[in-house]
């Protein structure tokens, strides 16, 4: 049997092999001077880095005993439902709705819904992923569908 920790250890190691990859495809630079390359690269090597550890310590640990028996495919379903509606809504419905689409979208896979949690959820993240992303970093975004 396999066990949780081995896969999502390993499932972490090749999703990080894959953007560090593609990062190397772009400019790099240094600490000083960073290249488009450079932010993903790092990103990529912390999440390869946690999936190593939990890779490593799930086979030295004899005493895990989670196997993986049964692949939830509808909740893995939904929650890429969720993040390609977020794609296809953040340009034309801004990234405040999309946000909170992509929260209500995944929150079908959970099996104890709870809408008030959800829509607070939904509040905040969209909240914070404005300020960030938009105020902080200033990227040209909308925050809301252009009604004009």
């Amino acid at each position: 049997m396999l066990k949780r920790e081995s896969l999502v250890g390993t499932i972490f190691v090749v999703i990080a092999a894959f953007f560090a990859f593609h990062a190397l495809q772009l400019q790099v630079g240094t600490v000083g001077r960073m290249g488009p390359g450079y932010f993903p690269l790092v990103i990529a090597a912390v999440v390869g880095g946690i999936g190593a550890v939990i890779l490593a310590m799930s086979l030295l640990d004899a005493s895990a005993t989670t196997v993986v028996k049964k692949i939830n495919w509808s909740g893995l379903l939904i929650i890429t439902a969720s993040v390609l509606a977020f794609a296809a809504l953040v340009i034309p419905a801004g990234l405040f709705v999309a946000t909170i689409m992509l929260v209500f979208i995944s929150d079908l896979a959970s099996p104890g819904r709870n809408w008030l949690r959800t829509l607070i959820l939904a509040l905040v993240l969209s909240t914070a992923a404005a300020l960030i992303f938009v105020k902080g970093i200033g990227m040209q975004m909308p925050l809301l569908p252009s009604l004009g």
